[in-house]
């Protein structure tokens, strides 16, 4: 089951109806692998994953939704300060909780 729900996305997202949701649920899927193959695995002592992984897994899928091309056009782009890598590192094959 994946860390995030299509529901929680659109509300991170601000997307209403469900036209997209099919498309929401591949980004989720895709954001959450990022995120897994970026810290390892994440273990907590609860069993229950850390806010800021699901914050994280919600900041791509909103970039993966925004940037649906591999190429940015007529934009100089910068990565964001405190964005979903910074909260990714912090997890990085450790233990959380």
């Amino acid at each position: 089951m994946p860390v995030i729900t299509v529901e929680d996305a659109k509300s991170f997202l601000r997307i209403e109806g469900d036209e997209d949701d099919a498309v929401l649920l591949s980004m989720i899927a895709a954001a959450e692998a990022y995120a897994l193959r970026y810290t390892g695995p994440i273990f907590a002592e609860d069993g229950e994953i850390p806010e800021d992984f699901k914050h994280a897994v919600r900041m791509l899928v909103g970039h993966f939704n925004t940037n649906r091309e591999a190429v940015l056009v007529g934009a100089n782009a910068a990565e964001i300060p405190l964005g979903a890598r910074d909260l990714l590192r912090e997890m990085r094959n450790r233990t959380v909780g």
